[in-house]
């Protein structure tokens, strides 16, 4: 019944991009990453500016910069490993939790002039190890919700949606609270991002995600019982996605730094 009401997601009147949007879970996911990416677009015009009001050399901020590219790099892979094996919502839930607090950490030391610059180092570790975390569960997510004939459309909403909430809309609101309230503000509104998109991922409806996941995989990998052919069984199932997997990897699967 969940699968009959998912695959006709895209059917009746309005614009045929606008399909994926008539799933409720697509949905949800869809504008709970709107949201935050806004928020991000905030953050990429309150950092260098926080930075450079504590330290007026470029190096300092190239080494901020490569704390936050670190971790997301070393972790990128383990992550993929893990959203094979664990809930992917929860580990979409799991990386804005940690980065909203790593953000609202930020938000409250520069509100109250104590923040230094190893703050910000510690805050972006934390915040790049997080963004490693949401990129494959989030690749990994879409095609458990969105039908095949549907990641077309799915991909051209996201590739809306992402330049436009961070490259357009998100430093322009970003530029207006700094100017107006101050960064510490900035960050804090970005960090409320993260809230707001953990509050659609929580609406979400996980069990027919699993439950459609799971008969995809036993009909794609009939008896598995070792370790080892769970492995190959992630294996496959990520073969299974890559025409969404390959998409989402330009974009981390979900934003992209301002290196």
């Amino acid at each position: 019944m969940g699968d009959s009401a998912q695959s006709t997601g895209g059917s009746g009147p309005g614009p045929k991009i606008l399909g994926p949007l008539k799933i409720r879970d697509f949905a949800l996911l869809w504008t709970g990453l709107t949201v935050s990416l806004i928020g991000d677009g905030m953050f990429f015009v309150a950092l260098p500016l926080q930075v450079f009001k504590l330290s007026d050399s470029a190096s300092v901020y190239t080494l901020i910069l490569l704390a936050w590219t670190i971790p997301l790099v070393l972790l990128l892979i383990p992550s993929g490993v893990l959203s094979d094996h664990f809930d992917r919502r929860h580990m979409l839930m799991l990386s804005n939790l940690l980065q909203g607090i790593a953000i609202s950490v930020l938000g409250i030391l520069s509100m109250s002039g104590s923040i230094e610059l190893w703050h910000i180092a510690i805050a972006v570790v934390v915040y790049g190890g997080a963004e490693a975390l949401f990129g494959p569960a989030f690749g990994a997510i879409v095609p458990d919700i969105v039908p095949r004939d549907q990641l077309v459309e799915a991909n051209a909403l996201d590739n809306f949606s992402r330049p436009f909430s961070l490259r357009v809309a998100g430093p322009a609101i970003g530029g207006l609270v700094v100017a107006i309230f101050g960064l510490g503000q900035a960050f804090l509104i970005d960090a409320v991002t993260f809230a707001i998109a953990n509050v659609f991922l929580f609406l979400m409806q996980p069990a027919k995600c699993i439950e459609k996941r799971e008969r995809s995989c036993t009909s794609r990998m009939p008896g598995r019982a070792s370790r080892s052919s769970e492995r190959i069984a992630g294996y496959g199932e990520l073969s299974c996605h890559r025409p969404w997997g390959c998409w989402s990897s330009t974009g981390r699967g979900r934003r992209s730094s301002p290196i």
